[in-house]
């Protein structure tokens, strides 16, 4: 399958994340630059549970790829060669609100946390006063920390962890997915996340370039892969 080729199968993504090095899941506004573009109907949405959509997790598993929310908000895989790099432009370029650190440091004293049970160790499933830190005790000091004390709204939870996404802080290691009596998977999957340093290990993300160095290193590679964008598109992807 050549680049712009149409997918087959999940070799094909693998092939197609190992060669780009960078993979929106979902169509945007660089033309031809989506897994959306490339996957024939039968592949997106089929009722055999055999496409895309069941494939992510397997692919990132395969891959040791970068997935998570990091482009405009939406799914982009991202090769193990490349993530480095986009970790070190995206931690240098945004910066963390309160709800977002306290929220990091919970998924860092788990490992790894399906949505649900982040959602729920931070006390956004509950009142703030009995959420439930990850050693098992309860918060009590979660009020004066996220409260209301200065006037000030709390974050709210899928708001926060996509900017965790976003800023390099977090991804998605894996989906997990509900199971009937008879053991077959049904829904959708649950999003595991963890964070790189957990993923990856922490002396492999390391980079000798500043972030702007990264940047433009990014930019360069992105410019031979992508001819049809413009300067435009492809500094709102690293930004």
């Amino acid at each position: 399958m050549d680049r712009y080729g149409k997918i087959e199968g999940m070799e094909d993504i693998v092939d197609l994340i190992d060669e780009l090095g960078f993979l929106p899941f979902f169509r945007n506004p660089i033309e031809g630059w989506s897994l959306e573009e490339k996957t024939p109907a039968e592949f997106w949405f089929n009722d055999d549970n055999d496409g895309v959509w069941e494939w992510k997790g397997p692919i990132i598993s395969r891959t040791e790829c970068a997935y998570g929310k990091f482009y405009r908000g939406k799914a982009v895989f991202i090769s193990r060669g490349w993530y480095p790099d986009f970790l070190n432009y995206r931690r240098f370029r945004r910066h963390l609100t309160a709800d977002e650190k306290f929220i990091l440091e919970t998924l860092k004293g788990e490992d790894s946390l399906l949505s649900k049970e982040l959602k729920a160790f931070t006390g956004y499933t509950r009142a703030r006063t009995k959420a439930i830190d990850p050693f098992g005790e309860r918060l009590t000091h979660l009020d004066s920390m996220l409260g209301d004390d200065d006037g000030r709204k709390r974050e709210g939870f899928e708001t926060a962890v996509n900017h965790l996404q976003m800023a390099g802080y977090v991804i998605i290691s894996d989906f997990e997915y509900s199971r009937d009596k008879k053991g077959n998977t049904y829904g959708w999957g649950v999003a595991r996340y963890t964070t790189p340093e957990s993923y990856f290990g922490e002396s492999t993300l390391h980079v000798d370039r500043t972030p702007h160095e990264s940047r433009d290193r990014i930019l360069a590679h992105l410019r031979k892969i992508l001819p049809q964008a413009t300067e435009e598109q492809l500094a709102s992807f690293i930004a």
